[in-house]
């Protein structure tokens, strides 16, 4: 493991893919379980600490729609293989940890050429790894186990062009290619 040396940092944190209010439209690809499923995804900000995000086919078939808040979510649609308690609360934690602001800086540190923020949502630790102020990766861990690596793929122009959602502990993958 590299040597960490603590930095000043900002007083907040922000994921600045996700800093605006407004809606966000991704070509989702979810595997979980055995269970493949792909469409368009839409996350709504409706607030720092609030989101709408619907699932549906490419022809516009809703297969999820939840409204995610600070520590819980409201279940408004869901087919049947999305319909329960453990995914819908798994991907409501996994969206919010995404889509999270304006955390406040507990720990910053350079781990060789990446300054590493950390931020504490619900019970959770995250870990954002900035390399040249660009956004690479959050981590999110409890005190002992990581539990879920998002990381940013880039074009060769720079636009971010895939979030991938990985799961430590579950079978659960997550893709999204963000649609213009």
């Amino acid at each position: 493991m590299e040597e960490a040396s603590l930095i000043n940092a900002s007083e907040s944190i922000e994921n600045p893919y996700f800093k605006k209010l407004g809606s966000y439209l991704f070509k989702s690809s979810i595997s979980i379980y055995n269970h493949d499923l792909s469409g368009i995804l839409v996350i709504k900000k409706l607030s720092n600490t609030s989101c709408r995000l619907a699932l549906t086919t490419e022809f516009g078939n809703t297969l999820l729609d939840m409204t995610l808040t600070q520590t819980g979510y409201e279940k408004h649609f869901a087919i049947k293989k999305l319909d329960r308690k453990i995914i819908l609360k798994t991907l409501a934690k996994d969206i919010r940890a995404l889509t999270a602001n304006n955390l406040i800086v507990e720990r910053a540190f350079r781990q060789g050429e990446k300054e590493v923020l950390m931020g504490s949502l619900n019970k959770f630790q995250l870990f954002y790894f900035f390399t040249d102020n660009q956004l690479e990766e959050i981590v999110k861990t409890t005190k002992n186990n990581e539990k879920l690596k998002i990381q940013f793929s880039f074009g060769e122009e720079g636009p971010l062009n895939l979030i991938n959602l990985a799961h430590e502990d579950i079978d659960l993958n997550i893709q999204l290619r963000p649609i213009d």
